[in-house]
């Protein structure tokens, strides 16, 4: 009985310890200096996900908001897929692409455990027009749109929320070597705070867009990571069964644009989704006007994605665009068009009056709800491709070694 209260109190304290140790590190989680110098105050948390954190932070001397992304690493591979996100959100500079704007690595270790590790701190713009995901879902998929206060964007604004977010990728894919992002899908869209201005985040899954495919192991390993880093509904068909000496390129993720197009036209991905027309039939999307058929997502499975792109067979949007959709969807990825085709597509379907409906009030984002997340916790933080670049420069001094 002594014996057994001795451990039940031995046991209390370890507890408290570890409660210690923890609410110690939320205090000093509340001031941090960057590696630039900038000190920022942690605010409160957005997100989690993965073996990532994302606050609010705020700049102590300027009080400018921005988006403080936490890592802890435990692993090399992990050390390294970090090294490739920080390599990549500074090499590649965009108006649609998120920047890095300052780092931190910090060696973090628990005595009571024994267990070490590295905090890696990105520091980001805070983008307070929330995902493209939740304006889609205001628009097209809320209560709201059906009582007419929200809707569909007109086709010539969403046309130019496609060609900003086209822009972004296109300076991945001419990237000395081109790289694919991988993960294109409305979650990975964040809006500046005028509601308009799209920027592409969570480059934990980018990669060198160009490979040879060996043998059929590597085939295989080749079909898990497209399963691990590529979203189902926006997953390329070639990456479904990848076959042995395939050559994949950069367009895989013009399909998964072709996919997020619909998205802006009908809510979802053309292949996770069912539309009940008028008399039981089933369609891709909303039919003319507010009063249309409302979505049922349903399970994204590769005979879909193989299938024929389905439409309503009621919608407020041009001929021209369907055929555009289709278009880029090709399933053959050799006769696929490159981002820069589709450019060349999307520009001519825009209106000659281009910025008018920029200019109109934009006040459905604006009450910007609690908890949004300002970048994307879950980001995909593993492979195993050889980047070109030196990646030692990026060590950020004796942590990381």
């Amino acid at each position: 009985m002594q014996q057994s209260l001795v451990a039940y109190i031995h046991a209390l304290l370890e507890a408290f310890t570890a409660l210690l140790t923890w609410l110690s590190g939320l205090l000093w989680a509340k001031i941090l200096v960057l590696d630039g110098g900038r000190k920022v105050r942690i605010v409160k948390q957005l997100a989690e996900g993965g073996f990532g954190y994302v606050f609010l932070a705020q700049d102590r001397r300027t009080g400018e908001a921005f988006a403080l992304k936490r890592m802890l690493c435990q692993t090399q591979e992990q050390i390294y897929a970090v090294k490739r996100e920080m390599l990549y959100h500074r090499e590649f500079q965009h108006p649609n692409l998120l920047p890095v704007i300052d780092t931190h690595v910090q060696q973090q270790h628990r005595p009571q455990s024994g267990s070490t590790g590295i905090y890696v701190y990105l520091l980001f713009p805070y983008l307070s027009g929330g995902s493209l995901r939740d304006e889609i879902d205001r628009r097209i998929l809320s209560p709201l749109s059906r009582r007419g206060m929200l809707g569909a964007w007109p086709e010539d604004r969403l046309l130019r929320l496609f060609r900003d977010i086209l822009l972004g990728v296109r300076h991945l894919h001419e990237h000395e070597p081109a790289f694919a992002h991988r993960d294109i899908k409305p979650e990975n869209v964040l809006l500046k705070a005028d509601g308009l201005t799209p920027v592409l985040i969570d480059f934990g899954s980018m990669t060198m867009a160009d490979r040879t495919v060996g043998a059929r192991a590597e085939a295989l390993m080749v079909q898990e990571e497209a399963a691990q880093h590529s979203t189902l509904p926006y997953r390329a068909p070639e990456l479904f069964d990848v076959t042995s000496n395939a050559t994949l390129d950069a367009r895989v993720d013009v399909w998964a644009l072709g996919c997020l197009l619909f998205a802006l036209m009908f809510g979802y991905s053309p292949f996770e989704v069912e539309f009940e027309e008028p008399g039981g039939r089933h369609a891709g999307g909303p039919g003319e006007g507010q009063g249309g058929p409302r979505p049922r997502v349903v399970e994204c499975t590769f005979l879909r994605v193989i299938g024929k792109v389905p439409f309503p067979t009621k919608h407020a949007y041009s001929t021209r665009l369907v055929e555009t959709v289709e278009w880029i969807l090709e399933q053959n990825p050799r006769r696929r068009p490159h981002v820069t085709e589709v450019l060349g597509r999307i520009e001519p379907l825009m209106s000659k009056t281009e910025g008018a409906a920029e200019i109109v009030a934009h006040e459905d984002w604006r009450d910007i709800e609690a908890g949004r997340v300002a970048f994307s916790a879950g980001s995909k933080l593993k492979g195993k491709e050889q980047v070109a670049v030196e990646l030692a420069s990026l060590t950020g001094g004796g942590a990381w070694r």
